[in-house]
């Protein structure tokens, strides 16, 4: 999930999305100015260019920004003195985006030439101005006037300056409600944006190849990285469920996530021995038995941006009980034909371990009233022999109530299906004790009752590429579960 179709907007205190963007095509002026004039004499022209989309646009935390929007200006034989850009936002493509969520602007100069918005240059603005826009009121407009005090913003002849436009949002505006939404940004003409040459007169502002109304590659909104665990029914055999939600940008597909309860026996046994193909990452005999545990493999299928998952232990049971008809389910499909997870068929040592067609899991498997561990992992090895991948990576991690079993797999080796017999060891995770301290409620009382995440940004979550986390490396263990799910009415079917 490394490449997005656009940016997303960040929440948190000082959250920032980047406007719509497009690509830059080499030898060619997407737009084009007029000459210069004096004092050099010499007819020289500018070239204004849109650059690519943020490459890296997963919003993993309340400061992260992105960028969308950005261009780039090359001088020519005069220097240039930038002084102001206006900017044109809408929504597109049907979406609502309210931009009265939207309190500060800001022209950056990017430095590193990395298409982000970094820390440094949000320090050190090129320009920033105070945005109010009445709510769902679109297109709006703003302008960016560079300050020219104690010097102005100069572009020397010949020098190319890349520039990104960045929106601080307020975070109490910001929810799951806005994923999917799409946002786009441009200058709408050759005259918005306003340069001085050496004997101030303002350039001749026509346009050239290009057209200064036209933006592609609108911003898709999101405010996390992966998919999350968003809700669990873990009341009354028959209707217990787990809900997933896609709060990313992306569409993600499903083939080689995971769902597993099975946490046993200290770091002995669990879900992340998976890739050595031995009994021990799941319940004994599988979840085909009389067990209570499981370890399943989605059989496919995607999940859309801003799109929630069901994931019923009974399907048709549920269905009738609950009136909501999930997406799939590990046991009782029914006649409409719920498709089934795929589970493990007890057998060791080979693959695949996840067979298709599925075969439907024990009455027997339940989620724990009085606490359990859910987990959601990727790995891409289970079904096909000779992967070089020995680690499962974890997407989502949920702990509640007194019988949850947290895990701590760092340092772990484990050999998976490829030809080698080297083991890979999983990095140092948060202690059992913190995780079991940091666990989630439990949903006492009717089946209408469960816990439901109420933080997207997974709380204080060790970020940063030093855990398991499949995304960016974050350490999963870490969620502080009791402040990120409430327990309480169910709100299955919406995040």
């Amino acid at each position: 999930m490394r490449r997005l179709l656009g940016s997303v907007l960040v929440l948190g205190v000082a959250g920032l999305v980047a406007i719509g963007c497009g690509g830059k095509p080499e030898g060619q002026p997407i737009y084009s100015l007029g000459p210069t004039g004096p004092p050099t004499g010499a007819a020289a022209t500018y070239d204004v260019r849109k650059f690519p989309n943020n490459p890296d646009g997963q919003v993993v935390s309340p400061t992260d920004v992105l960028t969308a929007h950005a261009f780039t200006i090359t001088g020519s034989a005069d220097f240039l003195d930038l002084i102001s850009v206006n900017v044109e936002l809408e929504s597109v493509q049907g979406t609502n985006l309210d931009p009265s969520m939207f309190v500060t602007a800001y022209l950056l100069l990017d430095s590193v030439a990395n298409m982000r918005a970094d820390p440094a240059e949000l320090a050190s603005p090129v320009a920033s101005t105070a945005v109010s826009f009445a709510a769902n009121a679109t297109p709006v407009t703003f302008s960016l006037n560079v300050p020219t005090f104690p010097a102005p913003y100069r572009i020397n002849p010949g020098t190319s300056h890349d520039f990104i436009v960045a929106l601080a949002v307020d975070p109490a505006r910001i929810g799951p409600g806005i994923v999917g939404f799409q946002l786009e940004g441009k200058i709408p003409a050759a005259a918005d944006l306003l340069l001085l040459d050496g004997t101030r007169n303002q350039i001749p502002a026509t346009p050239g190849t290009g057209n200064f109304g036209d933006s592609s590659n609108p911003t898709l909104v999101g405010i996390n990285h992966d998919l999350l665990i968003s809700e669990i029914g873990m009341v009354g055999a028959s209707v217990e469920f787990i809900e997933i939600y896609n709060p990313s940008p992306d569409v993600i597909d499903l083939a080689n996530y995971h769902l597993t309860d099975f946490t046993d026996n200290g770091a002995a046994n669990g879900y992340f021995r998976l890739p050595a193909g031995g009994g021990n990452f799941g319940p004994p005999g599988g979840a085909a038995v009389a067990t209570t545990d499981f370890t399943v493999r989605f059989p496919g299928g995607q999940v859309n941006p801003g799109e929630v998952i069901v994931v019923a232990i009974d399907g048709d049971t549920f269905a009738t009980f609950s009136g909501f008809t999930p997406s799939f389910c590990l046991r009782n499909p029914g006649a409409g034909q719920i498709p089934l997870m795929l589970t493990w068929d007890g057998t060791t040592g080979q693959v695949p371990v996840f067979p298709s067609p599925a075969v439907p899991a024990a009455n027997g498997v339940t989620l724990d009233d009085n606490g359990e561990s859910v987990i959601l992992f990727w790995y891409d090895g289970g079904n096909v022999s000779g992967m070089a991948q020995d680690l499962v990576l974890d997407v989502d991690i949920v702990h509640y109530g007194i019988n949850a079993q947290p895990q701590d797999k760092g340092g772990v080796g484990v050999d998976g299906f490829d030809p080698d017999t080297t083991a890979s060891n999983y990095p140092a995770e948060t202690p059992v004790l913190t995780q079991a301290a940091n666990k989630a409620p439990i949903a006492a009382g009717s089946f209408q009752n469960t816990i439901s995440r109420i933080d997207y940004f997974e709380g204080a979550e060790v970020r940063g590429g030093a855990g398991n986390g499949r995304a960016n490396g974050d350490d999963e263990t870490s969620e502080d579960w009791s402040n990120t799910f409430k327990a309480g009415p169910t709100t299955i079917g919406a995040p």
